[in-house]
């Protein structure tokens, strides 16, 4: 039953039949999102783990910027291009996947991460980005899944079928 047809029932226990109908799908959805956000976080968490733990540590530094104009707004972000040299001597160029509305420094020296057997495989070892913004995103899903599951009222554990 949609919304509008629960504005139609008269009698006491219709209503609160169609309550507990809204108030279990309001439930099922922020417990879906809290998995998502769980899952991504998770997902994102370890995979920077994986990174510090199996890839090389080496500088690079900034040779260009690529642009990207966000299309709602018109503001322009700028996406770091980096040079760095592997212990064979050869150089390779990568396009950081972050950008930020600053324009980088061109010719700065920043750390990065990058997968030996796959030299490709680079990132800018940032701290907030590898596990800030993942962290975030896994105490959300957390927090979620958790009202969602367990809490007064909302929770699906204390949702009863009439």
């Amino acid at each position: 039953m949609g919304r509008n047809s629960c504005k139609r029932h008269q009698k006491t226990l219709a209503r609160l039949s169609c309550y507990r109908e809204e108030t279990m799908k309001d439930s099922l959805l922020g417990l879906a999102a809290g998995i998502i956000f769980l899952l991504v976080g998770l997902a994102m968490l370890a995979g920077s783990y994986h990174a510090t733990t199996r890839y090389v540590k080496t500088n690079g530094q900034i040779v260009d910027a690529k642009e990207e104009e966000d299309l709602d707004d018109g503001r322009i972000f700028y996406a770091p291009i980096v040079d760095f040299t592997t212990p064979d001597q050869k150089t390779h160029r990568f396009t950081s996947s972050v950008s930020t509305k600053t324009e980088p420094v061109m010719g700065e020296i920043v750390p990065i991460l990058y997968n030996p057997t796959h030299p490709d495989e680079v990132v800018i070892e940032n701290r907030f980005n590898m596990y800030g913004l993942p962290g975030i995103l896994t105490a959300f899903g957390i927090f979620f899944t958790s009202i969602f599951t367990f809490g007064p009222k909302r929770g699906i554990l204390h949702q009863k079928q009439a």
